[in-house]
């Protein structure tokens, strides 16, 4: 990876996850000022994981069929007019069209994690994923609060405008990517593409990362009413607390990326893991002034790069579009079913979901820690 090309990514992510922060901790406060019940808050992410399920398979097929480059360029064209179907809204369900044009549009995360991986030396593979995941934990610093100020002075619906100049300006910038050198890979015939099963043993290792960031991700739709209606928060604070989140997510997964290349990955996943439980039991239970160290600690950005780092090391390059793809399906199937799974238990006990969300990720982080080393990192697939 090039330092030209490693600077052009991170301006990309940087634009595009500055956008979509300014809105998206107020969105589940958007959805309920349109209508939508807890029950329906669950629904709309629902449809949003599982849109992001199908979207990482379908980005995980062209990735290994195509240019992993050309593959991308379409993903950003497509996201950068959802932000105008959220502001033009006039109830919950109508934000269904929104939701799915920005989640569909995630069969670019594979091609740009595979485009990545086969780009970067081995020894330096987790501190550059993390890099790009600094480059989103960055943007978060700033634009939840920035959004927050901005929705309370303006408006919630401002927010999409803004996002929409910010997206973009990065689907300008993702064009002056370095193109793939010729004959540097070859691409799979439709019928090899399809074949996920010759992942082999790297299923095991999938299924378990995909559960360690699926179940989080349900959470997240839930955090924001409840410190707006249980906690009695203001927009601003709210924001504020986001921008927090991002800085804690910026620091760990600088750390852990680091540590991970010289230490390896599991004892770092393992730590990333027991801070979200923390954070999110403090969230649910802990006094207001710990709400701060709360969201320092309980980003999922570490486990997510330290996740991606671990695939890229483990998968040849031909293979690596489908376990990126795999790896954000099954990440997407599980939070689609906590997200619904939570909203019931939102209606009945608001702290419920978190509570009970903290519990699994915990147990999580125990299997993890109890397993051997064999089986948290499996050969690459040949």
């Amino acid at each position: 990876m090039t330092r030209r090309n490693l600077y052009v990514l991170f301006f990309t992510m940087f634009l595009f996850v500055f956008g979509f922060g300014l809105y998206d901790d107020l969105f589940p406060i958007h959805a309920r000022n349109l209508g939508a019940t807890p029950v329906q808050l669950g629904f709309l992410f629902t449809v949003r994981q599982l849109t992001i399920t199908a979207g990482s398979i379908l980005g995980g097929i062209l990735s290994d069929r195509y240019s992993r480059r050309a593959v991308m360029f379409p993903s950003w064209y497509l996201a950068a007019p959802a932000p105008l179907l959220f502001f033009a809204a006039p109830s919950w369900g109508w934000l269904l069209p929104g939701i799915f044009l920005y989640d569909i549009t995630i069969f670019g995360l594979p091609a740009l994690n595979a485009y990545v991986a086969e780009r970067t030396e081995p020894e330096r593979i987790a501190s550059t994923f993390a890099t790009l995941t600094a480059a989103s934990s960055s943007a978060l610093l700033i634009s939840p609060a920035l959004g927050g100020l901005i929705a309370a002075r303006w408006g919630i619906r401002a927010t999409f405008l803004l996002a929409f100049v910010c997206y973009s300006l990065s689907t300008l910038l993702v064009y002056q990517t370095e193109p793939e050198r010729a004959g540097a890979r070859k691409t799979l015939p439709w019928r090899q593409a399809l074949r996920f099963w010759e992942l082999g043993r790297l299923w095991r290792l999938l299924i378990m990362l995909g559960l360690m960031t699926g179940v989080p991700l349900a959470l997240a739709p839930f955090v924001s009413p409840f410190l707006r209606e249980v906690r009695g928060l203001g927009l601003a604070q709210i924001g504020a607390l986001g921008s927090i989140l991002s800085g804690g997510g910026l620091l760990f997964t600088l750390v852990a990326g680091r540590a991970a290349d010289r230490w390896g990955h599991r004892p770092l996943l393992v730590l990333t893991m027991v801070f979200i439980a923390a954070g999110t039991l403090i969230v649910a239970r802990g006094p207001l002034y710990l709400l701060p160290v709360a969201f320092l600690i309980r980003s999922r950005s570490a486990a997510t790069s330290l996740s991606q780092a671990v695939v890229g090391a483990r998968i040849a390059p031909d293979a690596a579009g489908r376990a990126f793809g795999l790896y954000g399906m099954l990440a997407g199937l599980v939070g689609a079913a906590g997200t619904l799974l939570a909203g019931v238990a939102y209606r009945a006990n608001p702290a419920l979901p978190l509570v009970a969300g903290a519990a699994v990720v915990t147990a999580l982080a125990v299997i993890l820690l109890m397993q051997r080393e064999a089986a948290v990192q499996p050969a690459a697939v040949e």
